[in-house]
């Protein structure tokens, strides 16, 4: 009898087994589904994520200069020369040199939706949920501090070459100033302060600070102003987002 029961266990055990294997296959199946799943999702907030900063700088005006005054493209230094009446044409010089900046920071400012969309490709993004979470600027806010250099250093590199004849403007006018000064001491007055042209690196932080104000804007903007429902806005996927919070 036992022999009889051991073989009929055996029986059923095969009979049973290809179900067993079955049912494994659809477990491994679903778990190896839930992992592609996540990975999909990751994706689809990475790519969200950097859209969001494309769209943003897209959005950043193009006047954002363009009432920037002349104080602000001088040294604290020099900032004598803007009460200064009685060198000749100094005014006058000072306003073009002004205009030559504004236009200098407008054309670097044209080139920043491709060098800001290069960037935001290569932005390391594992945890996207968080980085979405974490504020409506996020990306900015990555973008100004972890990825700061590569961007001051593009700034820069266009700032170099379109500032040259801002630079030729305000030496010629440094000249005028030293020249004037020269001619007061031969007459035994009073020397007049010492002034300094502003560096290629004060410039560069001048864009930079300002540009990234206005990205911030933009990109909360993007990500959290209301679109035509249906429209397929990136305001829609965040909106989503934000409700798996509540």
């Amino acid at each position: 009898m036992q022999v009889n029961w051991n073989d009929g266990m055996i029986i059923h055990m095969k009979r049973r087994f290809p179900l067993l294997l079955i049912l494994l296959v659809a477990l491994s199946g679903c778990s190896s589904m839930r992992t592609e799943d996540a990975d999909v999702v990751r994706e689809q907030r990475q790519t969200a994520l950097r859209n969001a900063l494309s769209q943003a700088t897209d959005k950043v005006p193009v006047t954002l200069f363009a009432t920037t005054t002349t104080a602000t493209f001088l040294t604290s230094s020099s900032q004598p020369l803007l009460t200064m009446t009685e060198i000749p044409l100094l005014q006058h010089y000072l306003g073009t040199y002004r205009t030559l900046c504004q236009n200098a920071f407008r054309a670097t400012l044209l080139s920043m939706p491709d060098e800001v969309k290069g960037i935001a490709q290569t932005m390391g993004i594992p945890d996207p949920k968080a980085v979405i979470d974490r504020r409506d600027d996020s990306m900015t806010e990555q973008l100004a501090t972890t990825y700061a250099t590569p961007l001051k250093e593009a700034i820069s590199k266009h700032l170099e070459t379109e500032l040259a004849d801002a630079q030729a403007m305000l030496g010629r006018i440094l000249t005028m100033y030293r020249i004037w000064d020269t001619g007061k001491q031969h007459v035994g007055e009073k020397a007049l302060p010492e002034v300094s042209e502003p560096t290629l690196q004060a410039y560069t932080d001048l864009f930079f600070d300002r540009y990234i104000a206005s990205l911030r804007t933009q990109e909360i903007d993007v990500r959290t102003t209301p679109r035509l429902v249906g429209s397929g806005s990136l305001y829609e996927f965040f909106a989503k987002e934000k409700e798996t919070r509540k």
